[in-house]
């Protein structure tokens, strides 16, 4: 059984794993977190997204765009990140909402997540 120690290693390991069957993915990997969360409480949760943010640049994530648009943004806390922004294209300006591409098991850009 896996051994996570922040929740946002659970779609981690999730997305870089070669799984054939949902169920095992789940028994794996948001299972073990789950139970996990359960004794720790929803404060985890919260420790782990504030936690988060010292993650971003180690892993290429910027958000210049996110930072010009402020007052575009419902909640400061959340970036929305350059690699995978959604980029308005109807010849208007500006081209920024705040929403990202997100993938799905098996599937690139599968959603959008926004605000």
């Amino acid at each position: 059984m896996a051994n996570f120690d922040f929740f946002h290693e659970v779609p981690v390991a999730v997305l870089h794993a070669q799984y054939t069957d949902m169920r095992n993915c789940l028994q794996e990997n948001f299972l073990p977190w789950f139970d996990l969360i359960k004794k720790q409480g929803v404060g985890r949760i919260e420790a782990d997204f504030t936690s988060l943010e010292s993650l971003l640049e180690s892993h290429g994530q910027t958000y210049e765009t996110w930072t010009k648009n402020a007052n575009c943004n419902r909640y400061q806390d959340m970036p929305c990140f350059e690699k995978t922004r959604v980029v308005l294209r109807d010849g208007l300006s500006p081209d920024y909402v705040h929403a990202n591409f997100v993938s799905g098991y098996k599937r690139p850009n599968a959603y959008i997540l926004t605000q």
